[in-house]
């Protein structure tokens, strides 16, 4: 049946439909799947001590697969489909499309339209993270881009499945043409983006995957850069900073996502990225959501160290560079006016952009006076409200009327640790507005 439809796919008016394409693909890289899974494990027959577990468990992607809230959803096939991974990918935000209906608009009714690119119109350059970026093979790679399993042995070996077989060959070859093809002709060809990159990796050819990527990136949807996200944390290069910068990306899209804010927070814990940076995206969580309890206690940490920072440049006297979220100043350059000096910094700039805007409604979201009963009854716990006093200061100032209802709570509840935490913020507070 394949085989007949593979003698029309580039025949009009097939050719020019995106939504035939897809399904092609789709079919053509189920073909491929079954036949690689068949050849891995004739090539490793005697590397294997047991069969490797191909596609994705199913259990690993629910709830967010574990501490992953971040589920990218693509269409919902049989489990089994494409390995089982296409169920659950999202970062946060679900692209909810019908069978061949995606984006309000029937899928063969989009005509001959550009899509996000045209095969081999524009010479495409990478930078030199992504021309020496390789995928060595663990059993902790994910399984949503590296369905087919190799056996331990090929650990920290290149990731690259065996296409001995010349039908599993053209299979694989097919299915990126159609792939390809689809996504030329329909800007809203997302459900094509995983299995054509799922199919370059499993060639090794990490270029051209982070190729396909990055033309889907400017989409205003979540799957490219949570695709990408996938991909950077699988090639596990010391330079950090694409990851942070996919994760932030996807954070100010769809800024829900605590995956995406714990990951740049556990990229700032490990010194690889900046804190005026983290302290933009943790507002931008905060925005929207309540905020828990580790949330607060690493603003609170961030707010406190930029305030020493700061404090410890004003009492050299010297211009600064706290408070700038990029770039790094050169000893001796020449300040602008108006930019950075003793008394009117990047520091004082960042924290009026950052909190000016806020004040108002976060007085209200977050910090009214009236809500300390009410949170502490949900929480049943003083510390995430201690610590939101302390973030209190440092953005609506040392006298707000939220920090006084705390600090009375505190002290009828008995709770002196906190207390003393809250008193500690005010001075510090108090030092650095005085001396500004």
């Amino acid at each position: 049946m394949w085989e007949d439809c593979d003698s029309i796919i580039d025949i009009p008016p097939y050719r020019d439909d995106p939504a035939i394409n897809l399904c092609h693909g789709y079919t053509l890289h189920r073909l491929w799947y079954d036949r690689a899974v068949q050849e891995v494990e004739k090539h490793f027959v005697q590397d294997l001590g047991a069969r490797p577990q191909h596609g994705a468990d199913r259990e690993d992607y629910e709830e967010g697969g574990g501490e992953n809230d971040t589920i990218m959803d693509i269409q919902n096939f049989d489990e089994n489909w494409l390995g089982g991974q296409l169920d659950d990918l999202d970062f946060g935000l679900s692209e909810d499309m019908e069978a061949l209906d995606v984006g309000g608009r029937h899928l063969g009714s989009q005509g001959i339209q550009r899509g996000f690119y045209e095969d081999d119109e524009e010479e495409y350059e990478l930078d030199d993270f992504w021309t020496r970026a390789v995928v060595r093979w663990t059993p902790d790679l994910d399984r949503r881009l590296f369905p087919v399993r190799l056996p331990q042995t090929r650990t920290n070996s290149l990731y690259k499945v065996p296409m001995d077989n010349g039908r599993t060959r053209d299979a694989h070859v097919n299915a990126i043409k159609c792939f390809r093809r689809a996504m030329s002709l329909a800007t809203n060809m997302t459900p094509a983006l995983l299995p054509l990159v799922q199919l370059l990796l499993a060639a090794g050819d990490v270029k051209g995957a982070i190729k396909e990527i990055d033309k889907c990136c400017d989409a205003p949807h979540l799957l490219p850069l949570s695709i990408k996200a996938l991909l950077l944390e699988s090639i596990g290069s010391k330079d950090t900073g694409p990851l942070a910068e996919c994760y932030a990306s996807i954070l100010h899209i769809n800024p829900s996502s605590s995956h995406s804010l714990k990951v740049l927070i556990d990229l700032h814990t490990s010194g690889e990225y900046k804190t005026e940076a983290l302290v933009e995206c943790i507002a931008t969580h905060l925005d929207v959501e309540a905020g828990l309890l580790e949330v607060w206690q690493k603003l609170a940490a961030c707010l406190l160290y930029l305030n020493q920072q700061w404090d410890k440049e004003l009492a050299k006297g010297k211009p600064t560079t706290v408070g700038q979220t990029s770039g790094i100043m050169e000893e001796g350059k020449e300040i602008v006016e108006g930019q950075s000096s003793p008394q009117n910094g990047y520091f004082t700039d960042w924290r009026e952009n950052m909190w000016g805007d806020r004040k108002v409604w976060w007085r209200q979201k977050h910090f009214h006076e009236k809500s300390v009963d009410i949170e502490q009854q949900i929480d049943g716990d003083w510390r995430r409200i201690g610590y939101k006093a302390v973030c209190s200061i440092h953005i609506l100032g040392l006298g707000n009327n939220y920090k006084r209802a705390v600090c009375e709570a505190l002290t009828t509840a008995l709770q002196d640790t906190l207390l003393d935490l809250v008193q500690a913020h005010a001075r510090s507070s108090l030092d650095l507005d005085q001396e500004i």
